[in-house]
């Protein structure tokens, strides 16, 4: 794992604190890493707050999984895979949910619980149910595709499925992150564009960085309302963002030629993503932003 010092272009965005109205500028140190089982293809996509990523590789065609436990490695495989498993969240408990492909090409949601792995299917789901994220109540995000292939998100709990469907989508809501109250974000299509939401008591609002042209994608939320996720701007480039009460600002790994995906958040604020350093082309590196907070 490689730290640089300025891996992250932020632009210096302010937080005003509440308690005594202090102007906080936030920037970030980053660290590179990749599994060290892979040939250079690692995407990190969730942290808990003991700073536990999970996420997966691909070597020689297969895709597996992992837990990057303080620089420690590990696979995580679901027996049912049929060579690819996604890791996509864990929470506090080291709980984690993904999905993976069986030898039918379906796709299963999963919880694994300390090597205990469980289907997480939408019973409304047609052979594809994708868990994105799991908060510390052991409430479960993710989406299925029905019958008629439109696309629902949902929140599972204790084996009971609700839906998550954006009023504004044309058929198609992904949820990808939940908080520990319950909120949940994610995107949506609809009138030709794709847009990021949060949805709060059944109330959803869009999450649309005001650089993007039409696809903004929320991927990650913490306890603190903190979102991430990632956009393209008017020239297709792909660029990370962090969404605090409507400031956004970007992340971009200075090693990006091919793009920037922020992908998880955790109540320190630390974010995990992934970035291309090729151009036009996926050659995915895992980054761990942390944030410090600098008084001005």
């Amino acid at each position: 794992m490689k730290t640089k010092k300025i891996a992250l272009m932020l632009g210096m965005f302010s937080w005003i604190l509440g308690c005594n109205s202090q102007v906080l500028a936030v920037s970030f140190s980053c660290t590179d890493f990749d599994d060290p089982k892979g040939v250079g293809l690692t995407y990190g996509n969730g942290i808990n707050d003991r700073n536990q990523i999970v996420g997966y590789y691909i070597s020689k065609g297969q895709v597996h999984g992992f837990l990057d436990n303080g620089g420690e490695f590990t696979n995580v495989d679901d027996p049912q895979a049929a060579g690819k498993t996604y890791p996509q969240g864990i929470n506090n408990a080291g709980e984690i949910v993904g999905y993976y492909f069986d030898g039918k090409g379906n796709t299963h949601g999963f919880l694994d619980n300390n090597g205990e792995f469980t289907n997480i299917d939408s019973p409304r789901g047609v052979g594809t149910s994708y868990a994105t994220a799991i908060n510390n109540r052991g409430e479960i995000v993710g989406y299925y595709t029905d019958s008629k292939g439109h696309i629902h998100g949902f929140v599972e709990k204790n084996g009971q499925f609700t839906n998550i469907d954006n009023p504004h989508a044309s058929g198609y809501t992904y949820a990808n992150g939940i908080n520990d109250q319950g909120d949940v974000v994610g995107y949506y299509y609809g009138t030709g564009s794709e847009h990021g939401f949060v949805e709060k008591n059944g109330q959803f609002t869009n999450i649309d960085d005001p650089q993007t042209l039409g696809r903004s994608y929320a991927a990650g939320i913490n306890n603190k309302g903190e979102i991430v996720g990632y956009y393209f701007d008017h020239d297709s480039e792909i660029h990370g963002f962090v969404e605090n009460n409507g400031a956004f600002a970007d992340i971009d790994d200075s090693n990006a030629l091919g793009g920037t995906f922020a992908t998880g958040i955790n109540n320190s604020g630390k974010i995990v993503g992934y970035y291309s350093d090729m151009p036009y082309t996926l050659d995915p590196h895992g980054f761990l932003a942390t944030p410090h907070l600098d008084k001005k």
